[in-house]
């Protein structure tokens, strides 16, 4: 497969960024499937390639990947940065279709992301339902809000440049009331993964039983596992067979 690190200068941004990119040598790119891995809070768009195999699981299916760079930005449109979230769910897939081909019909578009990233696979799955496929979380932040008020003084301050001095979540950045308005049968397929001793394991056992309960199709893959890549790259092999292999 071919790997692609590219820096360009990104309208929604406001600034020069980097991506990462993996493509199938065999398939033609408008026919490709594309799946945009979201990376975590403490990583940036390197990790997926460093700690996990994706390329050896993705290749047998013929799939692309597209890895944005996003910092600790939470995948919003920042009051006091940069429109991460704005650069990652709408100017992202026209970069890609511009500079390598990729198509943009939702049977050939997924998502994935682990930890802040499963956060902002949601988001996109959340306010573009219909640009998705499926999409995949591994130990996500499903619960901001719960998030914030447990922060301390340092990461509160941090909170206050992507939500505001009040630290008053928008409902755009609120996946639990996301989840009360969204229809269910336009939503993607959804695959949730999560170690079970995780700190996030119990508010993702929440979020999939009320996703459950609103009739989504959802499933939960949960075993013995912390927040670290060792779970994270034994769920990224699942997550690719999940959606790609079935």
């Amino acid at each position: 497969m071919a790997h692609c690190s590219m820096e360009f200068s990104s309208e929604a941004l406001q600034m020069v960024t980097s991506l990462k990119v993996i493509l199938p040598e065999d398939t033609d790119p408008k026919k490709a499937r594309v799946l945009y891995l979201l990376h975590g809070l403490f990583d940036n768009n390197s990790g997926w390639v460093r700690y996990t195999s994706i390329e050896r699981y993705v290749r047998p299916y013929g799939i692309a990947v597209v890895i944005p760079e996003v910092q600790r930005s939470y995948y919003t449109d920042m009051v006091h940065g940069p429109a991460y979230f704005s650069y990652v769910s709408k100017e992202l897939p026209r970069i890609c279709r511009k500079f390598f081909g990729l198509g943009t019909k939702k049977e050939n578009n997924y998502l994935m992301g682990l930890s802040m990233g499963g956060y902002g696979a949601l988001k996109c799955a959340f306010t573009y339902a219909t640009h998705y496929e499926a999409v995949s979380v591994l130990s996500s932040v499903t619960d901001i809000v719960s998030r914030i008020e447990a922060a301390d003084a340092a990461q509160r301050a941090e909170y206050q440049a992507i939500f505001g001095m009040n630290l008053a979540v928008k409902k755009r950045d609120d996946l639990l009331l996301l989840l009360k308005e969204t229809d269910p049968a336009s939503f993607p397929r959804l695959f949730m993964y999560c170690g079970e001793e995780d700190e996030l394991y119990t508010q993702n056992t929440a979020f999939y039983k009320n996703a459950k309960r609103r009739g989504m199709n959802v499933t939960f893959s949960h075993w013995k596992g912390a927040h670290d890549w060792n779970f994270w790259d034994e769920a990224a092999c699942r997550a690719v067979k999940e959606m790609f292999g079935g």
